[in-house]
């Protein structure tokens, strides 16, 4: 008999899944085939367990062992999951709160600890975000400064308070209120700046050296306030930095 060779009495049964993902046809199953090999130590003809194990296999393009060690994956990206729905529960009871909304209980009734605990909460938030906004306007301030071409006054100098100076009046660039300026919002959540590091950043900034350049642009009648100013600071910054090291010494 010639010509093409075709089926005797019956057809074939269908190819098993298995079959069907034989490396013959996709590189992700060649991944398959031989890492199952290679792993278990069978043939790599040995078909998986069950079909949806093919599937998974072919789909991700990993062995099967890998697929075995996912399953901590799996629990730590499930357990990821919760926490950020427990995050956005949170913040939806702060926003609830915020807007004057009052908690409730299992059983529906005012849930005045928790709505109290919530306030609270959203007062330290509003605080923290004051005092990096305070920083934020020194930081603007002193780099405005830099970059000014027009003469300079006492109140154009950002120094270092939490309450501007409406008088020129040095005496108040003080130790103790330079340090509550420099150090408050270290304890907001996000910052990542230490007591350190901005002590240094700011005895850069103050010293009478680097801001010697500053004073030629200061118009007259202020450049001698302005002066003992500078070294106001710059002496209450290296009081500060010597208790820093005394602390760690």
């Amino acid at each position: 008999m010639t010509g093409p060779v075709g089926y005797f009495a019956f057809q074939p049964p269908p190819l098993p899944l298995w079959k069907v993902l034989e490396p013959t046809q996709d590189p992700v199953c060649s991944i398959i085939s031989v890492g199952t090999t290679q792993e278990s130590g069978t043939n790599a003809s040995a078909p998986p367990s069950n079909s949806s194990d093919a599937l998974q296999l072919a789909s991700t393009g990993r062995t099967r062992g890998e697929l075995d060690g996912n399953d901590d994956l799996d629990n730590v990206r499930r357990t990821h999951q919760k926490e950020c729905e427990s995050a956005a529960r949170k913040q939806s009871e702060i926003e609830w709160v915020r807007a004057g909304g009052v908690l409730r209980d299992a059983h529906g009734g005012r849930d005045k600890t928790r709505t109290e605990g919530i306030r609270a909460e959203i007062r330290l938030q509003e605080d923290g975000r004051r005092k990096l906004q305070r920083w934020e306007r020194y930081e603007a301030r002193c780099r405005a400064l830099a970059e000014a071409a027009s003469p300079l006054t006492f109140f154009d100098f950002p120094w270092p308070l939490l309450e501007p100076l409406t008088e020129k009046r040095v005496e108040m660039l003080t130790t103790s209120a330079v340090g509550s300026f420099l150090f408050e919002s270290l304890n907001v959540k996000g910052c990542s700046s230490t007591r350190r590091d901005r002590i240094r950043t700011s005895l850069l900034r103050w010293h009478p050296d680097k801001v010697s350049s500053l004073l030629n642009r200061v118009v007259p009648e202020d450049i001698e306030i302005v002066r003992e100013g500078i070294h106001r600071v710059f002496r209450s910054l290296k009081t500060l930095q010597d208790a820093q090291r005394t602390v760690h010494d």
